[in-house]
């Protein structure tokens, strides 16, 4: 990235001295092509990166998500409910609903390239899963 950075920098500052030159000419300009060519792997550079950042951020959420739920399972399914540990369900609950939120934002941006069918189907999966979240917490509520 930094020698792609370096060289597009170096090639900016030659046509723009030859465009000062000769400005009606600089699309003729043989650099010009070269300065094109290093904006191309300079934008496949970033959309890679994204692409990166979007597993990353996908995976840390999936893995989020099965800690959180984990942990409220634990909670629900204990025989004996303290206040300490309604707080804490409550907390895990709001966690998991952004998470699960979270989520719906990613398959909505669709940046890995899976077809429009997958990501709709998955956001359907996502807000069934926020309904039935939100309906055991207002079943604890009674």
């Amino acid at each position: 990235m930094e020698r792609i950075m370096r060289e597009g920098k170096q090639l900016e500052v030659e046509m723009l001295f030859l465009i000062t030159q000769n400005p009606s000419d600089w699309l003729k300009m043989p650099r010009t092509e070269d300065f094109i060519e290093v904006l191309c792997k300079f934008l496949d550079v970033i959309r890679e990166s994204n692409t990166l950042q979007f597993m990353w951020r996908e995976t840390f959420l999936n893995e989020m998500h099965s800690e959180t739920e984990c942990f409220l399972r634990r909670i629900i399914f204990k025989d004996s409910q303290d206040e300490e540990s309604t707080k804490r369900e409550k907390q895990l609950m709001n966690l998991l609903i952004f998470i699960i939120d979270e989520k719906a934002k990613l398959s909505e941006r669709n940046l890995d390239g899976r077809a429009k069918d997958t990501a709709a189907m998955q956001k359907k999966e996502l807000k069934k899963l926020r309904h039935s979240l939100l309906m055991i917490l207002l079943s604890k509520k009674k």
